[in-house]
This record gives structure tokens, C-alpha cells and sequence, in this order.
């Protein structure tokens, strides 16, 4: 089983050493640097200032003007960006960050490991959306101009993972509380924003560092970011070649490849079924895990992603994706589509004339065919749902205020730890009912504190328990489309919606 996606690469962390201290097997090729990449995008940055940094689609906006920590290569692996080197102590609660030393600010500022701290500290303080990413760094010591130690209060095993993200964003601490910094972004990137031709929500305009301390990740000479929040929009940009690259849906696909673009995929989040009422609160059927499993079984997956999601998607029964160290692709099709099976067992638990479920539904999130797919399948072995629809801003509310027994929904796929703390811990957000379970118990303290060998084990048993046990009915990976033109190849970025700014580089 390939396990090392979401590893540190020591491989490519001694690569880019051997590069900085000018020591190489062989002479690296100068980069490509094309002219201009104008990219469609949904939505703009609400304010430069790193605090306020959002993720999801707006990771290029940031990344072309701020330098992270540590960086993720397209395909997860954790390679050095402003930190070359970094070390764990023996319990992962002490985390040591070696800097470069030749980076500068506009201003002509260091960053050091002064500044290093100052951001860190600043942005595990704020109200910023994924601050609490930063809240098991309890204390950041500063041990030399350019070294830094990183006190824990306990493991976080995707602690490095967010020091690839805003979290670790690093602007100019003289910046901080000028209210300039929303529009002027003050860091090392790769960038300049250009304020002159920037129109705020509308286009942001960058153009190249030529002090860039990394010149390998500079591929074009500007960047233009149109703000194209309709997909309509989206889809006449690429045709009518205002924009090089963009998102669009799985009914735009045949329209776009025609006009010659490119589709590219990527998969970060799972659809199908989640089991909240696993104790039998509102529903004491599905305490039974022969119920659970009698509604996987009874579901023809393969025919709804051919039909419903024309084939955008890859079949999974498990929420844990493939880059995940938990993931086995023979768990994929544990509960094949057998409705037979599914009546057997609800017979042997007691519902051989059936059973009725109360589920909440939603028209403006998800496709309405999904819901009576769902109600047609379900019926015929015996279970009647009855679907209360909700408008959108409605929908997850209902289903997180544990008003519904279990819920069909888009369901993201992160880093192994933050999709145990999402939907299987007691506190897990989408956990609603906060059931507990020794087994599972166990083995989350051990993916926590058990180091990297038994966090290896432990994740491969917590992945088959909870499928063994029916906690999800996970259908299929939908397929994220990402088209380029005929001059622009890009790389998809492991786990996040858009590619990163570094990913993109002109076809010669």
C-alpha cells in the first residue's frame, strides 16, 4: 500500500538542501518563465492581512505575496519553504524549525525566527477562520537568529501540515497594525500585487519578485486573477480565452473539451451517507449495525455515479482518500450493491416488514434526483424515507443540531487527523450525536501519542472498524474539474479545491 502522501519526504527535504548549499549531482535547468497567466477563480480575498486568510479557493492569492513555513508539494509531501530543516522530539511535542537566513521583506527587513514567532503567536490569537489549527502551540522559543522551537501542549499529528497553510503565513510584523495591510500585502512571495491595476473584488493583477529568494517557483512573468463567482461565467472566459484556467461542473465538460481545453481532476471530498444516530436517539434502528449495513448494501452506487454524476468520480466506501496512511483500496468495495443482502439482514434484525427513516433534504445543495435515488433504492427492500426539504442555509443546521438520524452529503476528505476530529471523536463536528466507542477510543489515543509506527497501525485499524462497523456509507470521490488551455499545464493539489500558484507553468 503506497503510505507516504501525507509523509515528510526526506528525499526531496535533502534535494532542496543539497540546491541551497549549492551542492548538486548534477547543474539545475533554469525555470520557465512564461508571460502572463490569467486564471478564473470563484472568489476574491476579503482582506490581504494573513489573519484573515480563508483557504479553499483563495489559497493563490495569498501564496503569490506571502511565504508559508513549510510548503506542499502538489502532491501533499512536505517539503522546506522559509524553514529548511525540522525536527520532532520523541513525543511530538517539541518541534525545531531551522530558517533561511536570506530573506528580506520590501522594506528591507529580515525575516528571522523573531518574525517567525511574532506571526505564529499573532495568528494562534486572532479570531482568524482556522486559528484553531495553531492551538495546541503553546509557547514558540526563540533560540538563535534564525532557529526557533515549538512548544506543544500535545501532538497534533497535522501540526506540519498547517504550517504549510495561513497559519504560517509571514508578513512584515512592522505591518501588523496598519490598516493598509487588508489591501497592501506585506510579505516575501514570490509576487507583487500590483495596486494600480488591482480592482478589489473584481481582478487582482501580480507581477514577478524580481528578488525572489526562490526563482524555481516563479513561472510566469504576471498573474491576473479574475473574480468569476457564476460558472456560466467561468465556462465563457475559458471558450472565449479571457482566462487560461478555471473550474467548472461535470455538465460544462463535453462543451469545454470540445473548444480544446484541457480537463483536469481532482478529488478532496467524499458523497453518500453519514450514520449520525448510531445509539438509536431519534431512531432506535439504526442502533443495530445490521440496519447500517442493510442501507450500504442496498445502495447501486456504480449506477448513480454513472447516471447522476456521468461518470465524474471514483467509487469508495471509506472517508479516508487515497493519499490517506489509513486507506485500503479492497475497503472500497466492502458493501457491494446486493439488495438481497440488504433484506437478509434486516430480517435478522427484526424488520422483515419493514422499517420507516426521516432524513432532511436539500434542492439547492444537492441535485433533488440524489434524494429520490436515494427513496426508490431504499423502498425496495422494505425501509420508506420521507425527506423534509430545507432551503440551503437551512440544510446543515438541521442536520448538525441532530434533528435527523443520518444525513446525504458532500463530506470533505483533509489530513488524516483532522478527518478523525471532523467525524469521529465524541466532539467530532459530525459526530452529532457524540457517540462513543472504547475501540475507537483506543485507537485515536494511539494515532495521537503513539509516535509514527504505531499511529500507522492504529490508523489502519480505526479505518476498518468503523467501516466493519456501518458509521458511513460513503458513495463515491466526485471529481473537482479544472480546465486549462492549450498553453497551460497545472498540477492538481492533493486534498485542496484549487492548485496552488506554484503549480501552474506555461507548455512550451
Amino acid at each position: 500500500m503506497f503510505r507516504t502522501k501525507w509523509k515528510v519526504s526526506v528525499a526531496a527535504a535533502v534535494a532542496v538542501m543539497l540546491v541551497l548549499t549549492g551542492c548538486s549531482a548534477e547543474s539545475t535547468p533554469e525555470p520557465v518563465v512564461g508571460g502572463t497567466l490569467t486564471i478564473g477563480d470563484v472568489a476574491g480575498p476579503g482582506s490581504f492581512d494573513p489573519v484573515d486568510a480563508a483557504g479553499a479557493t483563495t489559497y493563490p492569492y495569498y501564496q503569490a505575496v506571502y511565504d508559508s513555513l513549510l510548503r506542499a508539494a502538489p502532491d501533499g509531501t512536505i517539503v522546506p519553504m522559509l524553514a529548511t530543516t525540522w525536527t520532532y522530539n520523541d513525543d511530538e511535542t517539541v518541534l525545531t524549525l531551522e530558517l533561511r537566513d536570506d530573506v528580506e521583506f520590501a522594506d528591507g527587513a529580515r525575516f528571522d525566527a523573531e518574525v517567525a514567532k511574532a506571526n505564529l503567536e499573532r495568528y494562534r490569537d486572532s479570531s482568524a477562520t482556522d486559528a484553531r489549527t495553531l492551538a495546541v502551540l503553546a509557547d514558540v522559543v526563540v533560540t538563535g537568529e534564525f532557529s526557533l522551537e515549538l512548544h506543544l501542549s500535545q501532538p497534533d499529528p497535522a501540526f506540519l501540515v498547517y504550517l504549510t497553510t495561513a497559519a504560517s503565513y509571514q508578513a512584515n510584523p512592522a505591518e501588523f497594525d496598519n490598516p493598509d495591510l487588508a489591501t497592501v500585502p506585506a510579505g516575501t512571495g514570490p509576487y507583487i500585487l500590483d495596486q494600480e491595476r488591482t480592482v478589489v473584488g473584481s481582478e487582482y493583477v501580480y507581477t514577478m519578485n524580481p528578488d525572489y529568494w526562490d526563482p524555481s517557483l516563479i513561472h510566469y512573468e504576471e498573474i491576473v486573477i479574475k473574480v468569476l463567482q457564476d460558472t456560466t461565467a467561468r465556462v465563457n472566459a475559458l471558450q472565449s480565452g479571457q482566462v487560461d484556467v478555471a473550474s467548472a461542473s461535470a455538465a460544462d465538460r463535453a462543451v469545454l473539451e470540445a473548444a480544446g481545453l484541457t480537463t483536469n481532476r481532482n478529488a478532496v471530498n467524499w458523497f453518500g451517507l453519514n450514520f449520525f444516530d448510531r445509539d438509536g436517539v431519534l431512531n432506535p434502528a439504526l442502533a443495530d449495525i445490521r440496519v447500517r449495513q442493510a442501507i450500504i448494501h442496498a445502495i447501486d452506487t456504480s449506477a448513480i455515479l454513472q447516471s447522476l454524476a456521468v461518470g465524474d468520480g471514483t467509487l469508495t466506501g471509506q472517508i479516508f482518500p487515497t493519499r490517506s496512511e489509513a486507506y485500503d483500496a479492497q475497503l472500497d468495495s466492502a458493501y457491494p450493491f446486493d439488495p438481497e443482502e440488504s433484506r437478509r439482514l434486516l430480517a435478522e434484525a427484526g424488520y422483515a416488514d419493514g422499517l420507516s427513516i426521516d432524513m432532511a433534504s436539500t434542492s439547492g445543495l444537492i441535485d433533488p434526483s440524489y434524494f429520490t435515488t436515494l427513496q426508490q433504492l431504499l423502498g425496495d427492500v422494505g425501509i420508506t424515507v420521507t425527506f423534509t426539504e430545507f432551503p440551503v442555509a437551512d440544510y446543515v443546521g438541521n442536520l448538525l443540531n441532530g434533528n435527523y438520524p443520518m444525513a446525504l452529503f458532500l463530506f470533505g476528505q483533509a489530513t488524516d487527523w483532522e478527518i478523525i476530529n471532523q467525524y469521529i471523536t465524541p466532539n467530532a463536528r459530525w459526530n452529532v450525536f457524540q457517540v462513543e466507542d472504547p475501540t475507537v477510543a483506543a485507537l485515536v489515543n494511539d494515532v495521537q501519542f503513539g509516535g509514527p509506527d504505531v499511529r500507522s497501525a492504529a490508523l489502519d485499524e480505526l479505518n476498518q472498524y468503523v467501516i466493519d462497523n456501518a458509521w458511513f456509507g460513503p458513495w463515491y470521490r466526485p471529481d473537482l474539474l479544472y480546465f486549462t488551455n492549450s498553453t497551460t499545464s497545472v498540477e492538481m493539489q492533493s486534498g485542496r479545491a484549487v492548485p496552488y500558484i506554484y503549480n501552474y507553468s506555461p507548455i512550451q
